[in-house]
């Protein structure tokens, strides 16, 4: 215990008094099982297209129009991702 509290900065005694409710703050979709996936597949959706366009665009597969169309719904998925929930 004296060497966390040396590394962290504090004195033990601070480290006993710590409280639960000091941890990192939780995600606004935490201990939501739908919440959590809904976001989850909004990001999978998101990096998919990047990696898609990315990949396309390599292969000479894949035209500017298409392109800013998946990166679109990409950024669009995102940001519905990042909406605050109605709490």
């Amino acid at each position: 215990m004296p060497r966390l509290a040396e590394v962290l900065g504090a004195t033990v005694d601070e480290l006993m008094q710590a409280r639960p409710g000091a941890a990192a703050p939780r995600s606004k979709t935490a201990g939501k099982p739908a919440g959590r996936l809904v976001e989850l597949a909004l990001k999978g959706v998101a990096a998919a297209m990047g990696i898609a366009v990315a990949v396309l665009t390599m292969l000479d597969a894949l035209d500017n129009q298409a392109a800013f169309l998946m990166l679109g719904l990409g950024l669009a998925c995102l940001a519905i991702a990042q909406l605050p929930e109605g709490e």
